[in-house]
């Protein structure tokens, strides 16, 4: 009986962190659909309000200035083609690695390239929501 019982345990320990991991993973394809369709709603609700979002120029925006930017036509992200994603889960917090492509474009300046970024996502009473991005372009 405590065998089962430790079995069990392990295994909805188990099944508790793979979910928790696919719903970072929906996050995430939230907050690529949000940023490239200028969702800023979607945008005002995945974005914690402490969100540190430093670009892969090294200049980085607060929520408020993120958003900004993009409703002021500073940043325009066209697309997010993902190559792969890595979650790792932490209590309350995740970490989703990823790579891909990005299409973006800056102060009326086209740019696509090859991307890695860390993204960190904090568990917040209404979901999972970006508390940090650092991102950095590939060769």
């Amino acid at each position: 009986m405590r065998r089962s019982l430790l079995i069990f345990s392990v295994l909805a320990a188990a099944l508790s962190a793979a979910s928790q991991e696919d719903m970072v993973k929906e996050a995430e394809k939230k907050w690529a659909a949000a940023v490239t369709k200028n969702d800023f709603a979607a945008l005002e609700k995945l974005f914690a309000e402490e969100l540190i979002y430093t670009h892969s120029n090294g200049a980085s925006d607060s929520k408020r200035e993120f958003i900004d930017n993009l409703k002021n036509g500073v940043r325009k992200y066209e697309a997010m083609d993902y190559d792969s994603t890595t979650v790792k889960m932490a209590g309350n917090t995740a970490l989703l690695s990823a790579k891909g492509t990005l299409r973006v474009v800056t102060k009326g300046q086209k740019s696509e390239f090859k991307i890695v970024f860390l993204h960190t996502y904090i568990k917040r009473k209404d979901g999972w929501q970006l508390l940090g991005h650092q991102s950095a372009r590939l060769p």
